[in-house]
């Protein structure tokens, strides 16, 4: 029970996040209290995720956030069995949500072009993945008081 109520409430955050939108950490007390108590370590792991995500989202100057933007938009397009329209073009991705990315398998450079940026520049990407990393074991640290289960199974 608790697993679906955690996963529903995290797709609409994630939603939010990939429209470009803010969360306020208020938004996340009652997410984060479940954790501790009723969750998995998936589920931990997943909603750690999407907090760090939006903790970084608030770090970022605001000419920088599509750059997150486009990074969500090529993780969660990878969702899903391959359901691309016919006639798609990267310029339908303004304004879209996790349910328009769902399927889409978009490349790093249609990712990219929608952003009217250099197709061939994977840095965005790059930094944004070494920066989640950091961010995430920070975060499993501080709530858990522990390493993420990962880094201990590899620590130990």
């Amino acid at each position: 029970m608790i697993s679906s109520i955690l996963r529903d409430e995290r797709l609409a955050f994630w939603d939010r996040l990939i429209r470009g939108e803010r969360i306020e950490q208020a938004e996340f007390d009652g997410l984060i209290s479940r954790l501790a108590h009723d969750a998995s370590d998936d589920e931990r792991a997943g909603t750690v995720l999407l907090f760090a995500v939006a903790q970084y989202r608030e770090k970022m100057r605001p000419s920088s956030r599509w750059r997150l933007q486009a990074a969500l938009w090529y993780w969660f397009s990878q969702t899903g069995t391959l359901d691309r329209p016919a006639r798609f073009t990267p310029s339908r991705l303004r304004g879209a949500g996790l349910a328009d990315l769902a399927g889409l398998h978009l490349t790093w450079p249609e990712v990219m072009k929608a952003q009217g940026k250099n197709p061939n520049d994977y840095s965005p990407l790059k930094r944004i993945e070494k920066d989640l990393m950091a961010l995430v074991e920070e975060q499993w640290i501080a709530l858990f008081g522990k390493q993420p289960p990962s880094r201990q199974q590899t620590s130990s």
